[in-house]
């Protein structure tokens, strides 16, 4: 399946269009367990057959080794540039919060070469409750401004703004963690007891499942069994 076929949406007023269900991939830098390389790049390739385009992620994510990963995947697609839409982060790393402006300046770049891309199509704050908003509104901001008009961005967000502010909102983590595989959440999610019952969980797989034959379902089963209640499991 192309991803122009699948069901897609736009983001607020940036023109973009993503496949309604996006790939988080935190789980990529094995933030929710071991995945191998090769796992992690099969679950990218499977989730962009099927019609994912819209890949988020973060230098926090495991430390870097996500968006390494990430950008492996990416480029053994073959597919061109515009195919697919890449959102990443900046302000939060695993040594702490910085929103300074020498830090994103260089924060893009480091993440670029991840990646191996030439520019990302979002770059957000990552949880700006955290940081001074006095900073993030003087310093961070322009910032962000000259790298988009430097080419290196595509389009600026901020991650834990409310709607009310009148920023739009993407919802990060209805299917997060495994909520809908076979195997369940973690009993620390936050999920209502509701939610997490056998019963419902059985019914989303059944559901996913429709109309596709026994040979789809084992190969989609087998390539994500490594990252089995996950976030890039229940995702796809």
């Amino acid at each position: 399946m192309n991803c122009s076929q699948h069901l897609q949406s736009k983001i607020g007023n940036t023109g973009l269009k993503v496949s309604s269900i996006g790939f988080g991939a935190a789980p990529l830098g094995q933030v929710y367990g071991g995945v191998s390389e090769q796992d992690a790049i099969a679950a990218v390739h499977e989730a962009f057959r099927l019609g994912i385009n819209f890949f988020d992620t973060s230098p926090y994510y495991g430390g870097t080794l996500l968006e390494k990963v990430l950008g492996k995947a990416l480029k053994a697609l073959g597919v061109a540039r515009n195919e697919y839409i890449v959102s990443t982060k900046c302000g939060r790393y695993k040594e702490g919060f910085d929103f300074s402006a020498e830090r994103v300046s260089r924060s893009i770049d480091e993440s670029l070469e991840r990646l191996q891309l030439d520019y990302v199509d979002i770059l957000q704050c990552h949880d700006i409750k955290f940081g001074s908003l006095h900073q993030i509104v003087n310093e961070t901001l322009p910032t962000l401004i000259k790298l988009k008009q430097a080419g290196k961005i595509r389009f600026i967000g901020f991650v834990a703004i409310p709607e009310s502010n009148g920023i739009g909102v993407i919802s990060a983590s209805l299917l997060s963690m495994g909520l809908f595989t076979e195997a369940g959440p973690p009993e620390w999610h936050p999920a209502s007891s509701q939610l997490k019952v056998e019963e419902t969980i059985a019914a989303a797989v059944e559901l996913a499942t429709a109309g596709m034959d026994e040979e789809t379902i084992a190969e989609i089963t087998d390539i994500l069994k490594p990252v089995k209640n996950q976030t890039l499991a229940s995702g796809i």
